[in-house]
C-alpha cells in the first residue's frame, strides 16, 4: 500500500487541482483545440473549449510548495 502513494509531483498534477480550486486566479478564453495527425494540440480557430491563458505564477508556486509537503 506504502507504494501507492506518489512521493514525487511535477506541476502538471498540482495544476488542474490548482486550477479547480482557484478559478478566480486564472484567465480563460474560448478557442477551439486541435490535434493534428502526429498528436500535437495547438489552439486554432473558434471558441469550443475554455483554455487557461494566464494564471498568478506566485500564488501557484506557493501552492505547489503547500500542496507538497
Amino acid at each position: 500500500m506504502e507504494k501507492l502513494i506518489p512521493v514525487q509531483f511535477s506541476a502538471a498534477d498540482v495544476y488542474a487541482v490548482y486550477a479547480a480550486l482557484h478559478p478566480d486566479r486564472i484567465e480563460t478564453k474560448n478557442h477551439t483545440v486541435e490535434i493534428d495527425e502526429m498528436g500535437k494540440s495547438f489552439i486554432g480557430s473558434g471558441t469550443n473549449h475554455k483554455v487557461v491563458v494566464d494564471l498568478d505564477y506566485d500564488d501557484f508556486k506557493r501552492f505547489m510548495r503547500e500542496f507538497v509537503k
